[in-house]
């Protein structure tokens, strides 16, 4: 059995990384004050240490926010994760690759300051809506003390397959770190439990607040546990958010189903049907 707390900075973000990452800082010294040792992991939302490129209104958006990873705002992050024993993840920004490629990358802090986790958004918002590649991978990583971690970026919570990798790969809990924003609020909840359901997994989905570029954040980040059920949410303003997952709820759900009925995952290896591959017949 993994219990663990699990914490969310639901902030507002500026376009300023230093800014960002100095509220980011903030929240995780709060949480740690408040609480000490009692959370594991906190993590933020979709570009919360740059600000959405896309709304910059600035050609060069992209290739100004990119950092190197590790670089300045992961260094800084890293600097936190040792001082407070916590797992930390960015939420995302834009790294710039080796070989200068950029990504749209959520990483995770371990509390010994290291990357132990990194992965790049694989489903873009819309066709040439983030000037970055597509990352092709779906990591899990095992961390002690809180379980198997899958990370999902914005418009991948909306692609039932990107879970499906992550749940396939092991993943027992999935961040689910986005930007949604209005009117996208009714159909980001009902996705994160869909999620959390059909792949007997917890999904922390960690919201924006307030006003970015023109556009308002919808916040109500929330825990989904393996039933698909909301377990606890918050509002749309800034705030520190968190809940226990306990991983044996995993166990459980994907043996006996979830509600004790749907064990998707446990039918699917049973069945081993050969489903097509998308022949993109609507796609014009």
């Amino acid at each position: 059995m993994t219990r663990s707390r699990i914490a969310v900075g639901q902030g507002e973000w500026t376009f300023d990384w230093e800014t960002n990452v100095q509220r980011m800082e903030h929240m995780i010294q709060e949480l740690y004050d408040d609480w000490g040792s009692g959370v594991k992991l906190v993590t933020f939302c979709e570009y919360a240490v740059c600000g959405t490129p896309v709304k910059a209104n600035d050609p060069n958006s992209f290739e100004k926010a990119a950092q190197t990873i590790p670089g300045p705002a992961t260094d800084r992050l890293a600097a936190m994760a040792k001082s407070t024993g916590y797992y930390i993840c960015n939420g995302s920004m834009v790294e710039r690759a080796d070989d200068g490629a950029l990504y749209n990358t959520a990483v995770i802090l371990s509390p010994q300051g290291e990357v132990v986790h990194r992965y790049r958004k694989t489903h873009p918002w819309q066709e040439g809506g983030e000037n970055v590649e597509i990352g092709r991978e779906f990591p899990v990583t095992d961390l002690p003390g809180v379980g198997k971690v899958g990370t999902m970026i914005c418009y991948d919570g909306h692609i039932p397959e990107c879970a499906r990798a992550l749940a396939f790969n092991g993943a027992e809990i999935i961040l689910w770190n986005s930007m949604s924003f209005h009117p996208l609020k009714r159909i980001t909840i009902v996705s994160a439990q869909q999620r959390a359901n059909e792949n007997g997994c917890y999904v922390v989905f960690a919201g924006g607040a307030g006003q970015h570029g023109g556009i308002g954040l919808i916040g109500n980040s929330m825990i989904v546990d393996p039933h698909g059920i909301v377990i606890s949410s918050c509002g749309d303003g800034s705030t520190l958010y968190m809940d226990v997952v306990d991983t044996d709820n995993v166990t459980v759900a994907r043996e006996l189903g979830a509600q004790h009925i749907t064990a998707s995952l446990k039918l699917l290896a049973q069945l081993d049907h050969d489903y097509p591959q998308s022949q993109h017949a609507w796609v014009k």
